[in-house]
């Protein structure tokens, strides 16, 4: 499939935010299953993660207010198992081709949460696609 080189200045940037602001939080890792960056960090480190959530994503969607988003948005949740008490999704746009989402997840212990950021991409050259998830995992020092 052939496609034009991706810009993912954008998503470099909000991740830089995103990893530089909790530099003292997020101990990154890459999480083969979802190709995305993965950190778990303790609950009294969450209002401060979360704000740097929110500052780097333009839309963020939890299991009640779900149920009122845009069938793009709904796919992406479904694809990711959908959304559960406590869990969050948060989205750049979820109407482009190329978006990059965040998932919030408590784990059972109450303790513990992990965020998995990740590039979702449709349309993009397979040729692509070693190039985007090396520079992806470079952002988060992976």
């Amino acid at each position: 499939m052939s496609g034009t080189p991706l810009d993912l200045g954008r998503f470099k940037a909000a991740c830089e935010a995103i990893v530089k602001g909790g530099d003292k939080i997020f101990g990154w890792q890459w999480d083969d299953r979802l190709r995305a960056a993965l950190a778990a960090f303790p609950r009294s480190d969450s209002p401060r993660a979360h704000a740097l959530l929110e500052q780097g994503f333009a839309q963020c969607w939890n299991k009640d207010s779900i149920r009122g988003a845009s069938p793009a948005v709904l796919k992406i949740a479904e694809s990711l198992g959908g959304l559960r008490a406590g869990q969050e999704l948060f989205l750049s746009d979820a109407e482009r081709s190329t978006r990059m989402c965040a998932c919030w997840w408590p784990w059972g212990d109450g303790d513990t949460i992990s965020v998995r950021i990740m590039l979702l991409t449709e349309g993009v050259a397979e040729t692509e696609e070693p190039r985007r998830f090396k520079e992806f995992q470079s952002w988060f020092g992976l």
